[in-house]
């Protein structure tokens, strides 16, 4: 593998909450710990895993005003959908259920998704993927 500074790290999250950071319209991800420094700052692909949460249709309709209630789980996209930013993040509890560390989430876009197998944790994609997700990010922003 190559070195990581050259590489794209890489986030899985569910359905469609991955849509809805990479469009933007989710801006704070609440996890159970910081993010780890060396993400902080750097573009990160998202991937849309396996998972569907249906709770998160109504959940981003009410708080970010994204009206997903007519599209069915098959419409939302798996794989690399997209593209952001972690410029910081603060201790909350108001969502302790979804944790009590709010990441701030900036200059997301969506891309052409590019097929791609998730996991736990942060995973670093190879060099020709990455350079795959950040033409396609150029072309989104």
């Amino acid at each position: 593998m190559t070195d990581r500074a050259d590489t794209m790290p890489a986030l899985t999250f569910w359905r469609p909450w991955a849509q809805g950071c990479a469009s933007g319209a989710k801006t704070l991800e609440y996890r159970r710990r910081p993010p780890p420094k060396t993400l902080l700052g750097r573009e990160l692909a998202i991937v849309a895993g396996q998972r569907f949460d249906a709770s998160a249709i109504a959940w981003m309709h009410e708080h970010c005003g994204v009206d997903w209630r007519d599209r069915t789980p098959d419409s939302f996209a798996l794989g690399i959908v997209g593209v952001l930013v972690i410029t910081g993040w603060r201790e909350d509890h108001a969502n302790p259920a979804f944790g009590t560390y709010a990441w701030t989430l900036e200059h997301a876009a969506l891309i052409v998704p590019l097929p791609w197998k998730g996991s736990q944790g942060v995973q670093y994609l190879p060099e020709h993927a990455t350079r795959i997700v950040l033409a396609r990010y150029a072309e989104a922003i």
